[in-house]
């Protein structure tokens, strides 16, 4: 039950006669990640868990999840797993820059998708990127049981190869992508095992996707290289619709421990591999502070930045009136830079006075001006060194070297 495996090279660089950028695995797992991160309920994907993760290459987006609280890597190659249980440690700007919004657990185990892990009873979201092509048939009959039966996400994400797309690849020889895929489906296979679930299970509704679009007309009558679907429970989307999960604190629910420790007695047949906690510090910082930090800071990136300014010095060249030092930005633009929207109540008006009260001046368009320190000038640095009065040598300087002769050390 692998990731991104395919063999054929060219995934990652031209796909016949048009190339995919970003390349095709890049696209699936940001795709995946949109949807995680989607605004009415990224605060309720507090406990992921991705099956097949294989290399682990798609945590690197996860843990980019602002509020989620636990990420879950699931894979059948318990000796794979061993081999990258590295990968999920912190970096060091992880360190750097801590989480903010809540603390992180991330835990790799060694299981099957269809097994029924009591620990992932409060999963809110489930991936499984380019997992079920791999599966036998008997195997993949039940993971609609365990998936939408038993752990029953709020979402779900799957992920799989359009065979119809099969014909763009160069020297394709087949019958499969990979030498380990048991099957490939083309766009109308896949939606219909994707409703036989929602038939089976009706609380879920589906919606279709997909990444890696040709560039010829041929290309986008056969559909994306990557088909997704993306299973939704009714319930969780009512709620989101009803604005639930825009607060972080909303339906809080017991971590992987607490259930562990709770049910003693429930399967749990997961063997945890390795598991890692993210260094975690609270902002508390005030809403003016918070502000006042992300404006400034984009203040300086975008003045001291030495392109920037060159390009800016060529657009006014010969105009009189330019200040290289003054930079306007308005009140709109700033919101978007530093992504302020997803503060509570942010407004244009709340962050003109907060620069108001910090002595900016910000006029009626909402526009502020800020001026530029500019580096001090290195060649009248020079000069002045020059001029400084020099000291008198003394004698010593002028007298001959003592010759030190090291003595040999047979120890």
């Amino acid at each position: 039950m692998g990731g991104d495996r395919l063999s054929l090279s060219s995934e990652h660089g031209r796909e016949g006669d048009f190339k995919f950028s970003p390349s095709l695995y890049a696209q699936r797992y940001d795709a995946a990640l949109d949807i995680l991160n989607k605004p009415e309920w990224a605060m309720g994907m507090k406990k992921v868990v991705d099956f097949g993760c294989s290399e682990w290459q798609f945590f690197c987006r996860l843990k980019q999840l602002k509020y989620t609280r636990e990420v879950v890597g699931v894979d059948v190659d318990e000796e794979l797993l061993r081999r990258i249980r590295r990968k999920i440690r912190p970096f060091a700007m992880d360190y750097i820059q801590p989480r903010t919004y809540c603390p992180l657990d991330v835990f790799l185990m060694a299981g099957s998708m269809v097994d029924y892990d009591t620990r992932l009873q409060n999963v809110d979201a489930i991936t499984a990127i380019e997992v079920i092509e791999h599966l036998h048939p008997e195997v993949l009959a039940q993971v609609p049981a365990n998936i939408f039966g038993r752990l029953q996400p709020k979402l779900a994400i799957f992920t799989t190869p359009n065979s119809e797309f099969n014909v763009l690849f160069p020297n394709f020889e087949g019958p499969f992508r990979h030498w380990d895929h048991k099957f490939e489906w083309t766009r109308a296979e896949f939606r219909d095992w994707c409703h036989d679930i929602t038939d089976t299970y009706p609380n879920y509704s589906v919606v279709f996707s997909g990444v890696g679009f040709g560039h010829s007309d041929s290309a986008l009558t056969l559909g994306p290289c990557s088909q997704i679907a993306t299973f939704v429970r009714q319930d969780f989307e009512e709620m989101s619709r009803n604005g639930l999960f825009l607060d972080l604190s909303a339906e809080d629910g017991l971590l992987i421990d607490d259930i562990a420790q709770a049910n003693l007695t429930q399967p749990m047949p997961y063997e945890v591999i390795e598991k890692e906690t993210y260094v975690f510090k609270a902002d508390n910082r005030t809403v003016h502070e918070k502000i006042l930090d992300a404006c400034q800071g984009h203040f300086n990136s975008v003045m001291y930045n030495i392109d920037y300014a060159y390009v800016r010095m060529e657009e006014n060249e010969g105009n009189p009136d330019f200040d290289p030092y003054l930079y306007t930005f308005s009140i709109q633009s700033l919101i978007e830079a530093c992504d302020l929207q997803q503060m509570e109540d942010i407004s244009p008006e709340l962050v003109k006075s907060s620069l108001v009260s910090e002595g900016y001046q910000v006029d009626n368009e909402y526009t502020v001006q800020v001026r530029k320190t500019p580096w001090p000038d290195s060649d009248e640095n020079d000069d002045e060194d020059d001029e400084l009065e020099q000291p008198e040598p003394n004698e010593e300087q002028f007298q001959d070297p003592v010759e030190i002769v090291e003595e040999e050390s047979w120890d």
